[in-house]
């Protein structure tokens, strides 16, 4: 599904209204109908009282239209304007003087006895709606509209926001300095990135994208390069298994990780490439933890590293590794490996004698470290996943900055460098050379654990080994990851969830999406 900023989402409009001739005034009454219909599933039979708080531009004539329609069908409103009367034009100001043409009262929140009247009328209120700001803001709100949203903030009562919550940035989900918590939020025909990247993500609630009749022409002249993955993606990725099939018709993958300490890595990323369906896996570890790996998962064909004297990686292990790396269909190497001085030439050796797709996690992104601009020129069949840490190291910025714009810095980067990105965090994001990016929304909190990484890194290689292409390879592991977190807290609570708990449950996921 294509998501869009604020200003994308402007100039959809733009054209719809002035290139093919479509009413505006039809657009934002079909876009109050939407969230009128939304409004009245959450009022009961005997409790059915509203209010709704209008801003000054097309959020507020919005939210004007829901107003009339809920006294269409006798619905108690109780309507707020946050801006003077005479500061409303266009279709904004006709669906204001509709509504007062049905005798509905607005009252102008322009003194702190206004104020106190809204909170007033918010008590008796079931639902309150926010048509107050929308997808145009830019910078912090006044103290008196932050008052406001306080207000409703702190009401008790159910919050349905029209296309964005206020106070948030559509561009990239910043809240300036106060911003409506929803725990509805309609959005028109796209979701904003707003509303998916976190923190407005936390403020949106449940959201509803409805198609408010932008010709299908626009959307095409207007293609975004932002995507949230969802089922009917994944679907189009993972297939079921062919009845006639054997296990070399689902790749071989050889997965380098571990260390002395550090075997869970190890079992986790193995387990989750196995729950993924590869079709058969090899395990490069130091000889030290072999018999651990051995029992853990009997599955998986060991492969100890007689080189290896330090309980980690070292370079008596490199021809050992090449040679492994050439009978396989894809590699991933990372998970547990912990710090080591030899880690960058084995990184080196690798990418530079194998053509064959690699995963790069954990302490082999560390490895790299700000050597990345010539290391990830030496192999096009990289995928990397770092966490925004580990981003940090690879580029110089901030962890902070990375955080502000997600989006941007993994697009920039996965170009620079030419390689996937798969950027964690809540919300992980898939960047690709061509400049497409897929943002992810399957996930909880409790993902926030040792080993989660790990785990995601098994599934990854394992669509890499069964020759999914890489980029899609991406967006799926990053969904069925989280969708196995979400069935197992389902299980055990978000408090509870463990790494491998979510290991256990990719193939309970991928069962739930091909059976769909």
């Amino acid at each position: 599904m294509m998501v869009v900023t604020g200003r994308q989402m402007k100039e959809i409009d733009r054209m719809a209204i002035e290139d093919y001739q479509i009413p505006s005034l039809r657009l934002m009454e079909s876009a109050g109908a939407y969230v009128f219909e939304e409004v009245m599933k959450e009022l009961s039979e005997e409790t059915k009282t509203v209010c709704v708080i209008c801003g000054v531009g097309n959020n507020g004539g919005d939210g004007y239209v829901v107003a009339r329609k809920l006294t269409h069908h006798f619905i108690p409103v109780k309507v707020y304007a946050t801006g003077p009367i005479e500061k409303l034009a266009g279709d904004c100001k006709t669906n204001y003087e509709r509504l007062a043409e049905l005798g509905i009262h607005i009252s102008v929140l322009d003194d702190d006895e206004k104020l106190q009247k809204l909170r007033e009328d918010i008590k008796s209120a079931n639902v309150i709606v926010d048509a107050i700001l929308g997808t145009g803001i830019t910078r912090s709100v006044s103290e008196y509209i932050k008052e406001v949203f306080e207000i409703v903030n702190n009401s008790g009562k159910k919050v349905i926001s029209v296309d964005i919550p206020s106070g948030i940035g559509a561009d990239n989900g910043e809240v300036f300095n106060a911003a409506i918590k929803a725990q509805k939020t309609i959005t028109f025909q796209f979701p904003k990135i707003g509303c998916v990247l976190f923190p407005g993500a936390e403020y949106t609630g449940e959201l509803l994208v409805k198609d408010i009749g932008i010709p299908e022409e626009v959307i095409r002249r207007n293609h975004s390069q932002i995507h949230i993955i969802d089922e009917d993606l994944i679907k189009q990725i993972i297939k079921p298994k062919k009845r006639d099939s054997h296990k070399g018709d689902y790749g071989k993958l050889l997965l380098i990780a571990g260390s002395k300490g550090m075997a869970g890595a190890a079992v986790l990323a193995g387990k989750a490439a196995l729950r993924s369906g590869v079709g058969l896996l090899k395990m490069a570890v130091p000889e030290s933890i072999n018999d651990i790996l051995q029992i853990s998962l009997p599955e998986a064909i060991c492969l100890p590293l007689s080189g290896s004297k330090s309980h980690k990686l070292d370079q008596t292990c490199l021809d050992e590794l090449v040679a492994y790396s050439k009978t396989c269909s894809a590699m991933a190497v990372g998970p547990g490996m912990g710090k080591g001085k030899d880690f960058f030439d084995i990184m080196t050796r690798l990418t530079e004698e194998i053509n064959t797709p690699i995963v790069i996690d954990a302490d082999a992104i560390n490895a790299i470290g700000n050597d990345a601009d010539d290391f990830f020129k030496r192999n096009p069949y990289m995928i990397i996943t770092p966490h925004p840490g580990e981003m940090s190291r690879l580029t110089g910025l901030s962890i902070q900055k990375i955080n502000d714009d997600r989006i941007r810095i993994a697009r920039d980067y996965s170009k620079k460098w030419g390689i996937i990105v798969i950027l964690k965090g809540a919300r992980s994001v898939v960047a690709s050379p061509d400049g497409c990016v897929y943002i992810n929304v399957t996930g909880n909190p409790g993902m926030a654990t040792g080993g989660s990484g790990d785990v995601l890194t098994g599934i990854l290689s394992s669509f890499v080994a069964q020759k999914i292409e890489r980029k899609e390879a991406a967006i799926a592991s990053v969904y069925v990851h989280g969708k196995a977190g979400d069935i197992m807290a389902a299980k055990v609570g978000e408090h509870g969830l463990t790494a491998m708990d979510i290991a256990e449950g990719v193939g309970i996921a991928i069962k739930s999406i091909i059976n769909k």
